[in-house]
């Protein structure tokens, strides 16, 4: 068994923390589970606000494009809150790959089909980062938006405070302690 996260081997039974998400169980091993993301360089999850549009395309194409500057740490898994009609954090994602800075008309060249949506960036921005991504996981219960105010920006989590929330709301407080 190999841990989600990680890919280290799993051995012992004790070792391991399961999470049962809509026709696949996911393995954590106890250190990834356990560890805390506030590191400069590093975190377990990476929270970003999608639309529907875009989401279907990271669903389909499993890449997701955004600009240099949203991306300060280098996570290891991408969660989508959808915005409009959803307003939650409904699926996540293991990041393969990053391809980072790439410059505006490289973007304009390999990824011609995504331009449509993001107009307003290739505007504004002058490098992009491209997260390539396993398979979209969908959450057995998405982390609803309450009280607190819909995602508007990026926003980083360890993997036990995203798996614990049940709330846009609680998943706030707990990041911010």
């Amino acid at each position: 068994m190999k841990c989600y996260i990680c890919d280290e081997t799993i051995l012992k039974k004790d070792d391991k923390k399961g999470y049962n998400l809509r026709n696949r169980n996911i393995i954590i091993c106890k250190n990834c589970y356990q560890r805390k993301y506030q590191s400069n360089r590093t975190a377990d999850i990476m929270i970003v606000p999608i639309n529907e549009k875009n989401f279907e395309l990271a669903l389909l194409k499993r890449i997701y494009i955004c600009p240099t500057r949203y991306h300060k740490k280098i996570p290891k898994l991408l969660a989508f809150y959808r915005t409009q009609p959803i307003s939650g954090i409904t699926h996540f994602a293991k990041i393969k790959r990053i391809d980072r800075s790439l410059k505006k008309n490289q973007i304009i060249k390999d990824f011609s089909y995504y331009l449509k949506d993001f107009e307003h960036m290739i505007l504004f921005e002058d490098s992009f980062n491209v997260f390539y991504l396993n398979d979209l996981v969908e959450l057995s219960a998405h982390i609803c938006k309450n009280n607190a105010g819909p995602i508007q920006s990026r926003i980083y989590s360890s993997f036990n405070v995203f798996f614990n929330s049940r709330s846009i709301d609680k998943l706030r407080k707990k990041i911010e302690n």
